[in-house]
C-alpha cells in the first residue's frame, strides 16, 4: 500500500512566566515539544454495470444519472466512516473511536435532551480545546429536540431546536444524518 504522510503536531507550545523587574537572571526558556502524526490515504470504490441494452434504449441521460447515481453513493459511505468508520479493514476510523473527543455520559441508556445536557457537552467540548465545533445528530434526536422546551430561554414555548440556518443548538451550527 502506499505510506503515510507524517506532519508535525504541537503537543506543549509557548508558556509565560512572571518576573520581577530586575530579577538578576533571564527567565527560564521552555522549548516547545512537537510530535508526528501520520495521515494514511484509504481507497473507496464504487462502480456500477449497465447492459448494452439499457444503453442503446435509454433515452434519458445516463451518463448523468450514473455520475449522480455514484457521487451519492460515495457522499453517504463518507459520511457514515467519518462518524462511525472502524479503522479496519482498509476502512478510516470514525469519530466515535476517536479517543481525544470527550464523552459526557447521560445515564446508561442516554437521557432526554435537555439545555442542561447540551451544555455540559459543550463545556467538555470546550475543556477538552476543541474549536470550531458543531452539533451531529439523528433525524429522530432533532424531533425529540424540536418538541424539548427551552426552558432556559424566557421563551418556555421555542424548542432547543431552532431552523435557522439548517439547524441550530444553543446558537451553534446543527446538523442530522442517519449514519
Amino acid at each position: 500500500g502506499v505510506g503515510g504522510l507524517q506532519f508535525p503536531v504541537a503537543e506543549s507550545g509557548s508558556q509565560s512566566q512572571w518576573i520581577s523587574e530586575n530579577p538578576g537572571a533571564d527567565a527560564a526558556t521552555v522549548d516547545a515539544v512537537f510530535s508526528a502524526r501520520t495521515v494514511r490515504p484509504h481507497a473507496l470504490v464504487t462502480n456500477c454495470v449497465y447492459s448494452r441494452q439499457l444503453l442503446a434504449q435509454s433515452r434519458a441521460d445516463l451518463e448523468n444519472y450514473a455520475i449522480n447515481d455514484m457521487g451519492r453513493a460515495i457522499a453517504t459511505e463518507i459520511d457514515r466512516v467519518s462518524i462511525t468508520g472502524s479503522g479496519v479493514a482498509g476502512q478510516p476510523a470514525g469519530l466515535l473511536l476517536n479517543p481525544s473527543i470527550p464523552v459526557v455520559a447521560l445515564g446508561t441508556s442516554g437521557a432526554n435532551p435537555t439545555a442542561d445536557n447540551l451544555a455540559a457537552m459543550e463545556e467538555a467540548l470546550g475543556a477538552a480545546n476543541f474549536t470550531g465545533t458543531g452539533w451531529l445528530t439523528t433525524p429522530a434526536m432533532r424531533q425529540r429536540l424540536r418538541k424539548t422546551p427551552d426552558l432556559d430561554s424566557i421563551y418556555a414555548s421555542r424548542p432547543l431546536w431552532k431552523d435557522r440556518n439548517g439547524g441550530e443548538l444553543l446558537g451553534i451550527t446543527a446538523l442530522t444524518t442517519t449514519n
